[in-house]
């Protein structure tokens, strides 16, 4: 095992050794440098990496998008600890991870805008399962999930601190833990639990089975059931929502808002202020309901 660095010294074939300051080898650690000039192409990497690193501030391209054709950088990374891919660079980047399962993507830095809706960060998996996906870029950055058409990705957390992701049809997850930033989130198949403790969450397709909200803004269209929701802060906008059904008896705190406007929730249970008095919260419900002390626990 071994450190390996990138420098391009032939052209941009990641399977050609001499565009490396080694040969690379099963378990080695790869490192594009911030100094890289040389653009990576498209293409596969057969050998099973421990990491792979793209250091903060890197600004070349990785992969290629030629006329809406993606070619990747297809890496496998899994042979031992630290199983990892951190991506701090500001350039375009595609990379898709294929064979082995892993622990852990870190996404340090990414672009700062997007190209004909396309994010200068674009990450896929294809049949393997990534246990922590970590995105807290510093500055303004971009991130595609699967974001593609045709794109994958199957993840056990998610865990958004500051940027702006897109989280694409194909990606599936079992737990999105926001604390800032701003998420787009179009899988089509989550069967997942969101907690919520700031930043704004577009819920745009696919229903997240549970929701838990501390801070922040929920914006949720995707309709279906929803089996939990739980309102301890923040806001749970259905303004734009179709029929959608919440089963369980939602509990509201001080602070928290329920956003129902146009009437297209059905509630199989109640809505439960707890530890506070119903001016401590917003529940808009609509225009023409009643309320009967007697209905009221």
């Amino acid at each position: 095992m071994a450190t390996r660095y990138w420098d391009g010294s032939t052209d941009g074939d990641v399977t050609d050794d001499t565009n490396w300051s080694g040969a690379v080898a099963i378990g080695d650690d790869l490192v594009v440098p911030v100094s890289a000039t040389v653009n990576i192409d498209g293409g596969t990497l057969a050998e099973s990496l421990n990491s792979f690193t793209v250091e903060d501030g890197c600004t070349i391209t990785i992969g290629s998008n030629t006329g809406g054709v993606i070619s990747p950088l297809i890496l496998t990374i899994g042979n031992a600890a630290p199983k990892a891919l951190v991506l701090g660079g500001t350039g375009v980047t595609y990379i898709e991870l294929a064979t082995a399962n892993m622990d852990t993507i870190n996404v340090r830095r990414a672009g700062s805008s997007r190209t004909d809706g396309i994010n200068p960060l674009n990450i896929s998996v294809d049949t393997i399962t990534v246990t922590d996906l970590n995105i807290r870029p510093t500055g303004t950055a971009f991130i595609g999930v699967a974001a593609q058409p045709g794109q994958t990705g199957i993840f056990t957390n998610i865990n958004v601190s500051s940027g702006k992701t897109y989280i694409g049809a194909g990606a599936t997850f079992v737990t999105i833990n926001q604390d800032n930033g701003t998420v787009y989130n179009s899988s089509t198949d989550p069967a997942s639990t969101l907690n919520l403790y700031g930043g704004l969450h577009y819920n745009l397709d696919g229903v997240i089975t549970t929701i838990n909200l501390y801070a922040g803004t929920v914006y949720y269209t995707a309709g279906g059931t929803i089996a939990t929701l739980s309102l301890y802060g923040g806001t749970f906008d259905m303004n734009q929502a179709p029929a959608t059904t919440i089963t369980n008896a939602v509990p509201i705190y001080k602070g928290a808002s329920f956003l129902d406007p146009q009437q297209k929730v059905t509630l199989t249970d109640k809505i439960d202020v707890t530890g506070c008095r119903l001016a401590d919260v917003v529940i808009d419900l609509g225009n023409h309901f009643s309320i009967a002390r007697s209905a009221i626990d």
